[in-house]
């Protein structure tokens, strides 16, 4: 008896009230899913109400009010009451793992929580009425408390609307036409959009296409206009490689002159006893005469055999004694170390002579000769070639 009443309780509660808890299992709260739409027949079908289970005790003020003014019973009493229902509720699903309310459905325990199933032949006046509590698909939505004006039993029997009523309150401003389950009549056809979707795609994948193309084009074209100043660059300077190589020729043309004119410089004086020549056996002066044509090339002196060194399989040692700015100065200096086999090598800068009176391939002779010849030029030093 003890079962039948307490399964009667949990089925009045869940058939009368939009929200309620039950003390040792939790809260239940009645929902309404959207609307199944079949976009290719056009056809909505109604929202179907759920229960759904909530942990906590937030909806117990509700429920001890709601058994107090269906029962009329004081407030200690109906708080007493639920809180016996919830005690043999309890006890029940920790056994059976399943409670019944009656034509609704079933209540079951899944691990922490339980599950509402709900039967497909529950009676109309309950899904009927939950149209007129504005109730939301969203979690923890605010939900108007149920009239408790008239008596419970009097309201449903005084306020059970028709089926027709029920498909009049179903807005008309919906495109799609409402069918109810088990409704029969022919299905008008309805226009099919996925057509003018698929070429709204081909066109924007085609506008996506021909973007990208022309920023590649113009990433080469901006590439290709970068390049061209280093090409101009390039060729211009070729002239002015052309323009060194002949003004290095020019000063070497102009120094082969200047060398003549300082070792004519330094030349001893004619003798005295010499006769003079008589005025008309003196040449006539000539103004191109003077300066010698640059392919000519001074003749060597006779101290200038040993000018340019055999070349020897290792590295060659060479004892110098000084660099001057002209081959006159360096012979004049040559005459000084008499029995030496002097050799006139480049400088480091151009024009410059160095004077070299020992050259041999053995690094301890060159050492050793270094020493002796330092005697008479403290300034000496070996150069390896």
């Amino acid at each position: 008896m003890a079962q039948i009443d307490f399964q009667s309780y949990m089925a009045l509660f869940a058939a009368e009230m939009p929200r309620f808890s039950v003390p040792g299992i939790g809260s239940f709260v009645w929902h309404v899913e959207r609307a199944q739409v079949d976009p290719k027949a056009g056809i909505v079908l109604p929202p179907r109400p759920i229960l759904k289970y909530e942990p906590g005790h937030r909806y117990q003020a509700e429920t001890v009010a709601f058994l107090q003014e269906y029962f009329g019973i004081p407030a200690e009493e109906a708080e007493a009451l639920l809180r016996e229902i919830g005690r043999i509720a309890s006890s029940y699903i920790r056994a059976t793992n399943e409670i019944d309310l009656w034509k609704l459905g079933k209540i079951k325990k899944v691990g922490a929580i339980y599950k509402v199933e709900l039967a497909e032949d529950a009676p109309i006046a309950i899904t009927a009425e939950l149209y007129e509590v504005s109730l939301r698909s969203t979690a923890g939505a605010a939900v108007s408390p149920p009239p408790v004006s008239l008596p419970a039993a009097e309201k449903r029997k005084s306020e059970k609307p028709p089926k027709t009523q029920e498909k009049s309150k179903i807005p008309d401003q919906s495109r799609a036409r409402v069918v109810e389950p088990g409704a029969e009549g022919p299905i008008p056809p309805q226009p099919a959009r996925s057509s003018e979707r698929r070429w709204t795609l081909v066109i924007v994948v085609i506008g996506v296409i021909v973007a990208v193309a022309a920023a590649g084009v113009f990433w080469l074209l901006s590439k290709r206009k970068a390049a061209q100043p280093v090409e101009i660059s390039l060729s211009k300077r070729l002239p002015s490689g052309t323009s060194s190589s002949e003004t290095s020729d020019l000063s070497e043309k102009e120094g082969a002159p200047a060398r003549l004119s300082e070792k004519s410089e330094t030349a001893p004086p004619p003798s005295k006893a010499e006769p003079a020549r008589p005025k008309s056996e003196q040449p006539t002066p000539h103004p191109k005469a003077q300066i010698p044509p640059p392919a000519e090339k001074p003749a060597p002196s006779p101290l200038s055999t040993t000018d340019k060194p055999k070349p020897a399989a290792g590295p060659r040692y060479h004892i110098i004694v000084g660099a001057y700015p002209s081959r006159a100065e360096a012979e004049a200096k040559a005459r000084e170390f008499s029995g030496y086999a002097i050799q006139y090598l480049p400088g480091k800068e151009p024009g410059w002579v160095r004077l070299s009176v020992f050259s041999t391939t053995n690094k301890e002779e060159a050492q050793r000769k270094l020493q002796e010849i330092r005697a008479q030029a403290p300034d000496a030093w070996v150069l390896t070639t």
